[in-house]
């Protein structure tokens, strides 16, 4: 690849850049078929330090054409300096990675190639960032601001060893606010046993958190980060909130899609069983009747949509 590139300053992944050698985390999986592009290539690298933290934003994406522009523009154009950018693409076939190539002087490291699903995409995320930080900010969701990021780290100064999380705004396919907010009401562990209170893409997890609980469980369809919010809690590390709107949620994902309700529902309930904090027979319990709820309600939904 030419090492001659040029570099967009504008851009918040290009302002703290420096050369130097290759890193190890590039060569994390070079043992498997991936196709990888990004600033990494030509040794453009960034750093951490205590007056400015790295902020590492992880979008992990799968034949997202329609949205993935726009998140990777919601992360390039944040006014903080300190930015570092990883996208994690699962071998796309509809123009994704094309996109993604589109902005290869922008992006820090991509890598496109087969993953057993989307928490194992996440994990790879997570091994090739280096920043003190890590968000994830998923295919066709975005920043509320541009200067999110930027706020963030100020606030993230006076955290470690933690998880601190915000707000997102829900958003329909087209992108208009359907004027409902996640969480709603505060993000703490005893409101996390209740439902899954903490949004990745307004969650901001210390990189040494995630090292110390080896990253998510990669068998999970739906709640692979619930799971991981359970062994945080477990392992008594601190989640913070702050009321503060970090990014627009697609409620066209695949945790949205009502088709897939009952497989979040039998994970919910086996990973409480799982961590001891409901019984056996509770959470199968909880499971029929949670399930055979979500069929009566859809049932009857279909009924009054039903055109005679």
């Amino acid at each position: 690849m030419n090492s001659e590139f040029c570099i967009n300053v504008a851009c918040s992944t290009n302002r703290l850049a420096n050369h130097s050698r290759l890193s190890a985390v590039e060569t994390i999986f070079s043992s498997e078929k991936m196709l990888s592009g990004g600033l990494r290539t030509r040794n453009s690298f960034k750093s951490s330090n205590e007056n400015n933290p790295l902020i590492t934003i992880v979008t992990v994406v799968y034949n997202g054409v329609e949205f993935i522009e726009n998140t990777i523009r919601s992360v390039i154009g944040q006014k903080c300096d300190n930015v570092e950018y990883i996208i994690v693409d699962g071998a796309s076939t509809d123009g994704t990675l094309e996109l993604i190539k589109k902005y290869d002087n922008e992006i820090d490291y991509w890598i496109s190639g087969k993953d057993s699903g989307i928490y194992d995409a996440m994990n790879k995320g997570i091994s090739l960032s280096t920043g003190k930080w890590v968000n994830f900010m998923n295919c066709g969701d975005t920043f509320i601001s541009d200067t999110v990021l930027s706020e963030m780290n100020y606030i993230l100064k006076s955290y470690n060893h933690s998880i601190v999380s915000g707000n997102v705004r829900i958003v329909s396919r087209e992108g208009v606010f359907t004027g409902l907010k996640h969480p709603y009401a505060g993000s703490d562990y005893n409101q996390l046993l209740a439902y899954n209170c903490v949004a990745h893409q307004a969650c901001f997890v210390s990189k040494t958190v995630y090292d110390l609980l080896d990253g998510f469980e990669s068998g999970y369809k739906i709640h692979g980060d619930y799971e991981f919010w359970i062994r945080a809690m477990i392992s008594s590390i601190d989640l913070i909130y702050v009321d503060k709107d970090i990014a627009f949620f697609s409620n066209d994902g695949i945790s949205s899609n009502r088709k897939n309700v009952p497989i979040a529902i039998r994970e919910r309930y086996y990973i409480l069983n799982k961590y001891g904090l409901m019984t056996s027979v509770g959470s199968k319990a909880y499971t029929f009747c949670s399930i055979t709820y979500y069929y009566i309600k859809t049932f009857i939904r279909f009924l009054i949509n039903r055109k005679f």
